[in-house]
């Protein structure tokens, strides 16, 4: 059980951030809570990031720096895990900042509630300014089965359900939806060790997506606090960017992510739960949007954009989630119809036809 002044975990990924990592420092010395172990794991960094962090590591006792060659986020985050001594722990970017009790919060709310994990409420922070606030549907404090049936569906995918009822103008797509990221949770290391839980290195988008919702299956008890905590840094360079700017990494990284899903449906089964439902609107929503992207994808020649296209839409896995979707009769259903009728060709080409700004809506 989880007592005030117990030891908490903080493992914080950096990569050539030496721009952006002095205002997260800043935010980890104000912290209001003591009793930290902060984890700097480099990931191969070539500027002025190390330099930046030692000195850091000079001025605290509680901060622990190690180096790796450039071997990307997922094994940077498990070489921090393995070193990770306190009950509870974080895993921070290291260009992002949040509110000077933000540990202090989440170790009380944790303490009052009796649960094991904290979720927590973030907002985009656009050239310093707060933008676009994310708080939680969910409130209050779930255990065992709750926390399947109502906390993981709300971070998975979308159904049939769920698209079609966009389709109709009824919801938002994002509605009862949450961004299954790392940074806005603090959870519970018992859990993680006993089940022996890592990243999956193999991905590049999504592993917070299988390593959250893997942890969740053995979750016995969560809460969800209603204020916003974390601030998260939008810049050109940022993983979210980086993968949105480049298309054909993006459908790259989504193929690799249908087998990381998998892999939690296997799990989930297991233990009673059937997320597979929540993926199927996702595979069939993700082939319209990668049309659009490819389509307008000027950093490669049409040719090869269209042939990845075509891999992702031959994956046996998104040809299942097509031909068993039930389509509705709305105006904006016309590209998930094309692709029923096996016209992903035309639609990619249709696609480059559209402006660009109608990717926003994808």
């Amino acid at each position: 059980m989880l007592e005030k002044g117990d030891l908490v975990s903080i493992v914080i990924p950096a990569y050539n951030t030496e721009k952006y990592i002095k205002p997260m420092i800043e935010s980890l010395k104000a912290q209001t809570y003591r009793n930290l172990q902060v984890i700097f794991v480099d990931d191969g960094s070539c500027d002025g990031t190390a330099e930046i962090i030692k000195e850091y590591q000079r001025e605290d006792h509680r901060v622990e720096y190690y180096y790796q060659k450039n071997q990307g986020v997922s094994i940077a985050r498990n070489n921090g895990l393995k070193r990770v001594k306190g009950k509870k722990l974080f895993f921070f970017d290291s260009d992002d900042t949040f509110e000077n009790d933000l540990i202090e919060s989440c170790v009380n709310f944790a303490i009052a509630q009796s649960v094991d994990a904290v979720l927590y409420g973030y907002a985009d922070k656009v050239l310093g300014k707060k933008e676009n606030e994310h708080v939680f549907e969910l409130h209050g404090s779930f255990r065992d089965d709750q926390i399947a049936k109502e906390v993981i569906p709300s971070f998975l995918g979308h159904s049939y359900e769920d698209v079609n009822e966009w389709l109709k103008g009824k919801r938002g797509l994002r509605a009862g939806k949450e961004h299954t990221a790392l940074w806005r949770i603090m959870l519970d290391v018992e859990t993680i060790k006993k089940n022996n839980l890592q990243f999956d290195a193999s991905l590049s988008l999504g592993e917070d997506t299988k390593f959250i919702n893997t942890y969740l299956l053995f979750a016995e008890s969560i809460g969800v606090q209603e204020r916003t905590l974390y601030y998260l840094t939008i810049r050109e360079g940022s993983a979210n960017v980086t993968s949105n700017g480049n298309p054909i990494l993006m459908t790259r990284n989504k193929i690799k992510l249908i087998d990381a899903r998998k892999q939690i449906d296997s799990m989930a089964i297991k233990g009673g739960v059937n997320t597979n439902e929540f993926w199927q609107g996702t595979l069939i929503f993700s082939a319209v949007q990668l049309a659009l992207r490819l389509s307008h994808n000027s950093k490669a020649s049409s040719k090869e954009n269209y042939a990845v296209y075509v891999e992702y839409l031959n994956n046996p896995d998104v040809q299942k989630a097509v031909k068993n979707y039930p389509p509705v009769v709305a105006v904006k259903a016309l590209p998930f119809y094309m692709l029923k009728w096996h016209m992903g060709k035309l639609l990619f080409h249709l696609c480059k036809l559209l402006p660009e700004s109608v990717m926003n809506r994808f």
